[in-house]
């Protein structure tokens, strides 16, 4: 079973707001707020996803779930 994760995020170079959800591409939530942090974006919140029946877990992808101008908070 893969592990899927959900980051909001901020990025303050452009000014905008993400959720953006790893399926199963990281084996830990710290190396996917690593890989974020490392690209210049701030984690605001991080958490496991409950895995629903028709969730592909076949292959290794990010999704961007949302995004707005200015921080989400």
């Amino acid at each position: 079973m893969k592990n899927f994760y959900r980051i909001t995020g901020y990025d303050p170079k452009h000014d905008f707001s993400f959720v953006l959800e790893s399926r199963g591409m990281f084996e830990k939530k710290w190396q996917f707020s690593a890989f974020l942090i490392q690209h210049g974006l701030k984690i605001i919140d991080i958490e496991d996803l409950v895995i629903i029946d028709n969730m592909p877990d076949d292959n290794e992808h990010l999704y961007l779930r949302k995004s707005e101008n200015s921080k989400l908070v």
